[in-house]
């Protein structure tokens, strides 16, 4: 976590100049070049207003709008929709592979320090999605995986974008126990995509972000996040967004980034 773009730049060329890979076989040696990356003429964005589960409060909407309108107006930018693929089946399998064992380990740490779980821990632990899997179920799992990550890359590349943008939780910041769905930045852990979380500078306001009401729900998760929403709770809280990049694309991600700041920014 930094507080700038121009730290996180810092950051990655300090740790990749030691040249980790050499001693960690499992890394790649991704160049870290942000300078020269930016090649893309012009930077296709893709705008993903919802995943298709859970449609973002009323702030989080706002701060995506802002920024498309920008994005729209500036120069050397083509702004196009992006559907999410399937992202409630991308986050069935992570939350069944966070659990593998059940929820097992967690629970015995707890035991062993004399510690209850809070409620939200027992609800990320409902054994609708923590199963003790065998070997054979663990491969199974992982096949699912791979074969989400392979459509995932089909459908991104079938829009022909070179960046994401979307919002990378439901709201801007929950109150405690009430932080019930993540799949904005799960389902881009699960296919590996880089991405970063950038402040708009913008804020929830009551008036400007008050409820509408809603009659119909894309899940019982997006009626959950509606409900919980209360515009004079959430009103001061940062409307931060995400940028996302296909995986490998670590230094481009940095690259745009500092392009869409420069356009929040004008």
């Amino acid at each position: 976590m930094c507080r700038s773009t121009r730290d996180i730049d810092l950051f990655f060329k300090s740790i990749l100049s030691t040249k980790p890979y050499l001693r960690d076989p499992s890394l790649a040696p991704i160049p870290w070049t942000t300078e020269s990356s930016f090649g893309f003429s012009p930077l296709r964005v893709g705008f993903m207003r919802h995943d298709g589960v859970v449609l973002p409060q009323p702030p989080m909407l706002r701060g995506l709008d802002t920024l498309r309108a920008k994005l729209e107006a500036a120069p050397g930018i083509d702004v196009v929709d992006f559907e999410g693929y399937k992202h409630d089946k991308g986050y069935d399998i992570i939350r069944e592979l966070y659990w593998e064992d059940g929820g097992q380990r967690v629970r015995k740490v707890l035991l062993d320090g004399g510690e209850d779980a809070q409620p939200l821990t027992e609800w990320v632990l409902d054994p609708s999605h923590t199963s003790v899997h065998s070997a054979e179920e663990i491969f199974a799992l992982r096949a699912r995986r791979d074969a989400y990550r392979a459509e995932y890359a089909a459908a991104w590349h079938a829009a022909n974008i070179d960046v994401l943008v979307c919002a990378p939780f439901g709201g801007t910041a929950n109150p405690h126990e009430t932080s019930k769905y993540w799949a904005y930045t799960a389902v881009y852990n699960l296919v590996d995509y880089p991405g970063v979380v950038f402040p708009t500078g913008l804020a929830a306001d009551a008036t400007l972000d008050a409820k509408t009401p809603r009659s119909q729900f894309l899940s019982e998760s997006d009626e959950y996040n509606h409900s919980i929403y209360d515009a004079e709770l959430y009103a001061g809280g940062p409307i931060s967004l995400q940028l996302l990049v296909y995986r490998f694309d670590d230094s481009k991600l940095m690259g745009a980034l500092k392009t869409i700041e420069a356009v929040l920014r004008s």
